[in-house]
């Protein structure tokens, strides 16, 4: 999850990601494309649980929004780096939990 996350905005790194050989993209006739939208919407889903908006807002301020480093993500998200490094391991968490139990059932 983390590579992915990671290469979220060069095509060709996500593309030789290892979520990309997972059940999640087998039967997905653009890997990438639908892979990052999956991505993008289980990051949005965050949100509908109270302990996940400030996951989302992590994830996606260092991830997403393009901050050159995780200090800037926490700048722009106006916390501390202790704190800003928090929710983003709630967020990854969360995003894991989500995305196993999606990979291990299929979709809801």
């Amino acid at each position: 999850m983390r590579e992915a996350l990671t290469h979220w905005r060069d095509p060709a790194a996500f593309a030789a990601c290892a979520l990309t050989r997972t059940r999640l993209a087998a039967d997905l006739s653009d890997p990438v494309q639908e892979l990052r939208a999956l991505l993008g919407r289980a990051v949005d889903d965050l949100a509908g649980d109270p302990r996940g908006v400030r996951a989302r807002e992590a994830l996606t301020a260092g991830y997403f929004s393009g901050a050159p480093t995780q200090e800037a993500a926490a700048r722009r998200l106006a916390l501390p780096y202790g704190t800003y490094r928090r929710h983003l391991r709630q967020g990854m968490d969360l995003l894991c939990e989500a995305l196993w139990r999606q990979e291990l059932h299929g979709p809801r």
